[in-house]
């Protein structure tokens, strides 16, 4: 459409010309299709928080999070933009205790799409 006018600076976000966008101008924007969503207001930051939260709630591997986020260390990743929420605190008690109470250690789930506890899950089942 805009022939050789368009600069590829390899950006998500851009103008039509390729060009960063102000941003000021994201954020009316961003702020605009929240009201017409009907979604509380929120900065757009924190959408970065909640998406490596809720890959690492998920099972998904720290490196993976690191990645796609597009942080160069993962310190930045850990340190930063994850938070431990209690549903992630309680699975990490509850594998302890697992290990603790049965003698065994359960698999290692990171990475992987299964629950996090599932080895206690199913240790309950057999009982």
């Amino acid at each position: 459409m805009l022939g050789g006018s368009y600069e590829d600076n390899g950006l998500v976000f851009c103008l039509e010309t390729g060009r960063p966008i102000d941003p000021r101008n994201f954020t009316r924007h961003f702020e605009k299709m929240l009201a017409r969503a009907g979604i509380p207001r929120v900065r757009f930051h924190d959408i970065r928080h909640t998406f490596a939260t809720l890959l690492l709630e998920l099972g998904e591997s720290l490196k993976t999070v690191q990645e796609m986020l597009g942080h160069s260390r993962i310190a930045v990743t850990s340190d930063i933009y994850t938070h431990v929420s209690l549903d992630l605190k309680r699975q990490a008690a509850a594998k302890l205790d697992l290990l603790l109470s049965a003698g065994e250690k359960p698999e290692n789930n990171l990475g992987t799409n299964r629950a996090p506890n599932a080895d206690l899950e199913k240790k309950k089942a057999s009982r």
